[in-house]
């Protein structure tokens, strides 16, 4: 649930909403991809914590968009093979929070 989200990430309900353009938030869809902090100035991706993978995307290289080593994108997204990365996959980029 959308507030189950946002107990989780710290943040409010009308927060995800509004980053996410979400206008019912009993409407979510499996493996739809949240924005779960608020959205920098900068453009860049820097302070996400998922990446969706694209076309031509590896592990190497996202590690370096995201200033992370393999092995931790390996450890927190319980991938044993780097070269296995599926497009439209969702991945931690940073250490997740408990």
């Amino acid at each position: 649930t959308l507030s189950g989200i946002a107990v989780k990430f710290g943040v409010t309900v009308a927060q995800l909403q509004s980053w996410n353009n979400i206008s019912n938030a009993d409407s979510l869809q499996i493996g739809q991809v949240l924005k779960v902090k608020s959205p920098t100035s900068g453009g860049g991706d820097s302070g996400a914590s998922t990446y969706t993978v694209k076309s031509g995307d590896t592990l190497s290289g996202i590690a370096v968009k995201f200033g992370v080593t393999v092995a931790q994108l390996q450890s927190w997204n319980n991938i044993s093979n780097a070269d296995s990365l599926q497009i439209g996959q969702v991945l931690k980029v940073k250490a997740p929070t408990s």
